[in-house]
């Protein structure tokens, strides 16, 4: 067939595009056609409530729950939501370690800076030093600060496990006794009947 061209005044070619690109540009790219507010209510709203039956879930079912689960992946989450095992003692050493040495490093470069460029060489050198040698001192203190707690804990865990401990081993001693009761009896029955 025969195509006919049509030409349009560039003017109206120019409106045609630009509203077609500003239609494009209101529309959002995932498909999404409300305003943010409007998902973000609902969405925090399910958010809690989701994080809120799972956490019941969880705290009921494995935290103040008397008796250990059998399976091991289990027991480790009933000892890390217990807090049982401390992991701030760890990263409190690893940054005490990494911030002495930035203290170390940081006063000597400062060192280093005030001997090559040569301006106020003296202070520079000083503060350099300074930071070299009161920088981990205070660092140490700081963290000594925090260590105490942590230490008070694990001390405090390690009485409870020592005292559970010493109440179980009571326990079982007095569940044998009896039983050992129980058996003495019965020999010295036999051993007092008249042989025939």
């Amino acid at each position: 067939m025969y195509k006919r061209e049509v030409s349009l005044p560039v003017s109206s070619w120019e409106d045609e595009v630009t509203g077609i690109i500003e239609e494009l540009d209101d529309t959002p790219s995932r498909g999404f056609n409300k305003e943010p507010e409007q998902f973000l209510l609902p969405a925090g709203i399910v958010t809690v409530a989701l994080s809120l039956v799972i956490a019941f879930i969880i705290f009921f079912g494995l935290i103040i729950r008397k008796k250990d689960p059998e399976s091991r992946f289990a027991k480790w989450w009933k000892e890390f939501l217990n807090f049982r095992k401390i992991w701030i003692a760890g990263i409190m050493k690893f940054l005490y370690v990494f911030g002495s040495l930035l203290f170390i490093f940081g006063g000597i470069a400062l060192m280093i800076y005030a001997i090559w460029e040569g301006r106020e060489q003296g202070i520079m050198f000083l503060v350099g030093l300074g930071v070299m040698i009161i920088g981990p001192i205070l660092l140490r203190l700081t963290f000594e600060t925090t260590m105490l707690f942590v230490g008070l804990w694990e001390n405090t865990a390690d009485i409870r496990g020592a005292v559970v401990g010493a109440k179980q081993r009571v326990e079982e001693k007095k569940a044998v006794a009896p039983v050992k009761e129980e058996a003495k009896p019965e020999s010295k029955q036999e051993e007092s009947k008249p042989e025939a």
